[in-house]
This record gives C-alpha cells, sequence and structure tokens, in this order.
C-alpha cells in the first residue's frame, strides 16, 4: 500500500535518519504504553461506569422526560456544557454496553500493567445479560444504557442497532477467540443472523444493512453498513461459512460506489431521492476499517482496495492536522472530539501494519491526544478548543474509545514493520 508521506532521504544520511526516529519512536511508545496503563487504572478505579454525552434521559426526575422540547434541551445542554451538572440533575455513573464492549476488548488486545482490577467475566456477564434476545429472537444490543432525544426521533434501549450489537458482539467473538466458550460461540454466531436476517435490506439494486430495526429498507447509512458487513465477514470466515462471500461483495461494491470523489463518504443517503446527509467526521475511519477487514481476508476486488486508498489518503490529508488533531467535522476544524482522536489512532495503527508511514500518523495522533486531551488522572477529555478544554469525563466516548484506541496501537506495534 502506497505511503501517506514522502520516504525517508535516499541521500547517505538516511541511516542516521532512520536511527533518530526509532530511538524517538521508541521514546512516543513507552509514553504511549504509560498513558494506556494510567487510563486503565483509572477505568478499574471507577469499575468501568461513567457519563455519557447522551445520557440525560437517566436523569431520576421524571419531569425533564415530560416532553420532546424538554427532553432535546437537556440532551443538548448536557452534550456541550462544559460544567458537568449530571449529580444535580440526579443522572447516575452507569455501566453502559458499549463502553463495557470497548474495554473488553481493549484488555483482551493488550493488558494492563500492575493491578488494574478489571473483571473480564464481570464485563462478558453484563454484555450477555443486557442482550435483546427475549425481545428479538437473535443477541442483538442498544449501545447505551439511556434512552436518547433527537431532533428527529426517540430512540429506546430496548430497539437494537450495528452499532451496538457489533460492539458487544465483537468483544464476545474475540473473548471466544480466547477462550473457546461454547456459549459464547451461540451468541456471537446469533448476532451475525441478526444481520442477515433482520438488518439486511435492497433497494432497487442496492444492498445493505440498516442502521436500525425501525428505519426503512431506502434508508442506508454507509458507516453502519459497512460496520454490519464486517462483523458478518469476520465471524464467517472465523467459523468456515460461506453464505456471506456473494453477498457482501455486493454490499461491498455498494459502498465503493458511493465514495466520492475525493476519497470521503458521506453519512447516509435516502435512496429514494438520492439525497445524502453531509458529515464527514470519524465515520470515515469506520469505513475503513471495514474496507480494511475485507481487504486482509483476500477477498476484496482491485476497486475495494483502490477505494480504500483514496479513503485513507483523504482522512490523512483533509481530516487531521500534521500535528494529529482531528477535524470536527470536515471542514469545521475546532473543537477537537476525543472520538475523532481515538478513531484516527485506530485506523491509521492498522494501515500502519503494512504501511510504516501510517504508523507514524498514528503514533502522531496517539501523542498530540495525549499532550492535549489528558487529566492528570489519566482520563481524556471530551472536546479540546483553541483556547479551552470541555473537562467533563466520558466513559464511553471518551475513556473506553482511547482505551481501545491505545490497546490496538500497542498490539500492533508488535507486526510494525522496519523501515531501512
Amino acid at each position: 500500500m502506497a505511503a501517506l508521506t514522502p520516504s525517508p532521504p535516499s541521500s547517505d544520511d538516511a541511516g542516521i535518519v532512520t536511527a533518530i526516529t526509532s530511538s524517538a519512536s521508541a521514546t512516543a511508545d513507552a509514553v504511549v504504553a504509560d498513558a494506556y496503563d494510567a487510563l486503565m487504572h483509572h477505568i478499574a478505579a471507577e469499575g468501568c461506569r461513567g457519563y455519557d454525552p447522551y445520557d440525560a434521559m437517566n436523569t431520576r426526575y421524571g419531569i425533564l422526560r415530560a416532553t420532546k422540547g424538554i427532553r432535546l434541551a437537556l440532551t443538548y445542554f448536557n452534550k456541550f456544557s462544559p460544567v458537568n451538572l449530571r449529580p444535580v440533575l440526579g443522572i447516575p455513573k452507569t455501566l453502559d454496553n458499549h463502553g463495557v464492549a470497548l474495554i473488553l476488548r481493549a484488555v483482551g488486545l493488550h493488558r494492563p500493567s500492575g493491578e488494574a482490577a478489571i473483571s473480564l467475566p464481570m464485563l462478558s456477564d453484563h454484555l450477555v445479560s443486557r442482550s435483546l434476545v427475549e425481545k428479538y429472537g437473535y443477541h442483538c444490543w442498544f449501545g447505551l444504557t439511556s434512552p436518547v432525544q433527537t431532533r428527529t426521533l426517540y430512540m429506546s434501549t430496548d430497539v437494537p442497532g450495528v452499532i451496538g450489537t457489533e460492539a458487544c458482539a465483537s468483544a464476545l467473538f474475540e473473548l471466544w477467540l480466547d477462550t473457546r466458550d461454547e456459549r459464547l460461540r451461540e451468541i456471537v454466531l446469533s448476532a451475525r443472523a441478526f444481520f442477515l436476517d433482520v438488518l439486511l435490506a435492497r433497494y432497487e439494486g442496492a444492498v445493505f444493512f440498516r442502521y436500525k430495526t425501525t428505519l426503512p429498507a431506502y434508508t442506508c447509512t454507509y458507516n453502519a453498513s459497512v460496520v454490519a458487513a464486517k462483523y458478518v465477514l469476520r465471524v464467517g470466515e472465523a467459523f468456515g461459512l460461506q453464505d456471506h462471500r456473494l453477498l457482501l461483495r455486493e454490499v461491498y461494491g455498494f459502498l465503493a460506489s458511493r465514495q466520492r470523489p475525493d476519497g470521503s463518504w458521506n453519512y447516509s443517503v435516502d435512496l429514494r431521492t438520492g439525497r445524502e446527509k453531509p458529515q464527514i467526521d470519524f465515520h470515515q475511519g469506520f469505513m475503513l476499517d471495514g474496507f480494511l477487514d475485507y481487504i486482509e481476508l483476500g477477498l476484496a476486488g482491485p476497486e475495494i482496495v483502490e477505494a480504500y486508498r483514496r479513503g485513507l489518503a483523504f482522512y490523512r490529508q483533509k481530516q487531521f492536522t500534521p500535528a494529529g488533531r482531528g477535524l470536527y467535522r470536515y471542514p469545521r476544524g475546532w473543537p477537537a472530539n476525543i472520538h475523532n482522536q481515538a478513531q484516527g489512532i485506530l485506523t491509521f495503527a492498522r494501515a500502519g501494519v503494512t504501511d510504516p508511514e501510517a504508523r507514524d500518523f498514528a503514533r502522531t495522533i496517539a501523542m498530540w491526544t495525549i499532550d492535549h486531551m489528558r487529566s492528570r488522572s489519566g482520563a481524556f477529555h471530551y472536546l479540546r478548543y483553541p483556547m479551552f478544554s470541555n473537562r467533563v469525563e466520558y466513559m464511553r466516548w471518551s475513556n473506553a474509545a482511547m482505551a481501545h484506541a491505545l490497546a490496538t496501537y500497542l498490539r500492533l506495534g508488535l507486526s510494525q514493520p522496519q523501515r531501512g
């Protein structure tokens, strides 16, 4: 895969530059490892519980949930307020499904040093207990612990979606890879069947996975479709199944066809009108990771490889500054959002298995984030503005996402390609 920045010097000084770079990289990686350990110890001290940007409906005061207008105002106030008033508003810290899944995956990828008392059985049991299998007949999840009010809809905790289901099921799948626990095997395959039997949609030649069970078959959220596709793909290949290969060729082909000429993807499309929702942020990383899974398993054609290459170049050149700060939503630069930072580390670390330049950039993002968005406790801030930070601490959105990203970076560093 082509490097993202110019190659090292070809002169006689190249060996000196390589030695200096290697030394600096080793020092930076030690900083990343220390930051990961401190973060995991903080998460353990919190019992993996915390707040979330969208947890307003967990308030114990019924009057604050009475009407859509009040619910919406409270949700957006809590999401953007730099002062955390949740204790006053009666909103408790919770054990968030998606956050638990990311923490479970992080520990599986890279064990923190010392005594970070995080119980893997407790985390996996929590995920299993929160499955909506009794209602839907398949293992599936809503990612949060509270309903969410948006401008257009009210999302109940008993309506599963792709993002929550994939996060929880992938955590259990990766645990199954380590333990071969037969109980987990059944759950993992059931979640795969949920995607194929319930969320798979076809509309006038387009084949994709719906974001939620409540959405019509003409609405495609690109990043949700690729997240479902990569789960079906990974689990199917792990269990030696063949039913997904022709289907996913159609799914990935459709998603590649929706890539913009500059290499980016918008957020979603209404296939009746062709109108897209323009939103370019960390979901670009979702798209790239899903495409990379397909490529790594040797199933992708040249058009998929080219879509990945162009998408990664856009992600690097347009959605991050050279210093490693992610743009909020392209082309809007501020604030720096911790979820953008975590996804950038994850995506470029994965690309870096075969491309040293991508690995270097994952390190750059990690170091900027550690330098500018980390508190003394080891936790990570939610938003960073040019002159101040929103330091409200979130478990899923900030700490669990960073834990998974840093663990992936550290794990894949063992297979980092060497320069020179």
